[in-house]
């Protein structure tokens, strides 16, 4: 009787002691979550308000915006002018005496995680000395159908020359939109949009448990704060399960492979159709092109072998048939990539920047 009286005993000191331990857990992190919302420490990425619905494009930039990214490790100002375009500049529609590029793009031309000054659009103004007018239209998360329609819509107003369009590996599944009323639009079931406090969503379905961490790095500041650390540290957090290999690197003669090159193909030829401007796509180093066969092979638990960069030789045929300028800058220096998301670090922008220009000038 004593004996059984003495493990009860025990048991609710084991359960008093967890209940204070958590207690204690809770209190640290609420102090710390008060603490950094007094520092004014941002939830990761863009703040809200950053972003704007559009019922065509998905979504765009809000126009005179003023605020931060918060990155993995670091913050970055961000500011907007009127039209919506990172940029201090204004630009009207009527073009002037200055030959004007438009640039088209996604994270890596609004220069994502790095300094106005140090994104690659912002160098090759540099090295034109301005006297080529450069706008960039480049906006995170964009994919070739959101780009072709800012064009069609917007950016064919401001009566460009040239047409730079970057391609990002990921691009290669964005090709979707859908005709309303005669009207050619975003297909909201495989892009973004933003919701009413001006943060993207999605309405593409997704895991459980990767909504829950991004609610978390959205609403906690101390969860993004540790959350950064750690991915400082750990260069992969996440589980090494095996997932379904991107578009991107399955067989050229899957379905899947080949409706995708046919719809980006269909987009950039429409692309093409809709202005007299001359069109040079733009493919860049992308962190994904590092990493070997083999390891692509484990990774996804594939059985047959393939190339990291076999899309960018679909590009070259691409634009071969289309007759489109294609420019392809390659390094296999790691260093020029940011080591949590893989965007260009300020190094990697000035050689992108560097190599554009040696192609650029002799067009202008």
């Amino acid at each position: 009787m004593e004996e059984k009286s003495y493990k009860e005993k025990k048991k609710k000191e084991i359960k008093k002691s967890i209940l204070l331990f958590l207690g204690v857990i809770l209190v640290f992190f609420l102090i710390f979550e008060i603490g950094l919302r007094i520092l004014n420490y941002p939830t990761y990425g863009f703040q809200e308000g950053f972003f704007q619905a559009d019922e065509i494009i998905g979504y765009r930039l809000s126009p005179n915006y003023s605020g931060v990214q918060s990155s993995y490790h670091r913050l970055v100002e961000i500011n907007t002018n009127s039209k919506g375009l990172r940029d201090f500049r204004e630009y009207t529609y009527e073009k002037g005496d200055k030959q004007r590029i438009l640039v088209l793009g996604d994270s890596y031309s609004f220069g994502n995680a790095v300094e106005l000054e140090d994104s690659y659009v912002e160098l090759l103004r540099q090295s034109f000395n301005e006297e080529v007018e450069i706008i960039n239209t480049g906006v995170s998360g964009y994919g070739i159908n959101n780009e072709y329609l800012y064009f069609i819509n917007e950016g064919i107003r401001y009566n460009p020359d040239i047409i730079l369009l970057q391609f990002c590996v990921n691009d290669w599944e964005s090709y979707k939109i859908i005709k309303e009323n005669d009207i050619e639009k975003i297909d909201l079931r495989n892009s973004l949009t933003a919701s009413k406090e001006g943060i993207l969503i999605s309405n593409v379905k997704k895991r459980l448990s990767s909504s829950i961490h991004l609610f978390f790095l959205m609403k906690l500041r101390s969860y993004n704060f540790l959350y950064s650390k750690a991915k400082l540290i750990i260069s992969k957090i996440n589980s090494a399960e095996k997932q379904e290999a991107p578009v991107f690197y399955m067989p050229k003669d899957s379905k899947e492979y080949a409706e995708s090159y046919e719809g980006y193909f269909n987009l950039l030829k429409k692309l093409k159709e809709s202005t007299n401007a001359k069109i040079i796509l733009f493919s860049g180093p992308h962190i994904l092109y590092l990493t070997d066969s083999e390891k692509i092979m484990q990774e996804y638990n594939l059985n047959y072998s393939m190339e990291p960069n076999q899309v960018e030789e679909s590009l070259e045929q691409m634009t071969k048939d289309l007759q489109i300028d294609f420019i392809r800058i390659q390094s296999n220096d790691p260093d020029i990539f940011l080591k949590v998301d893989g965007h260009w670090t300020p190094r990697g922008n000035q050689i992108i920047a560097d190599e554009l220009y040696l192609k650029l000038k002799d067009k202008l």
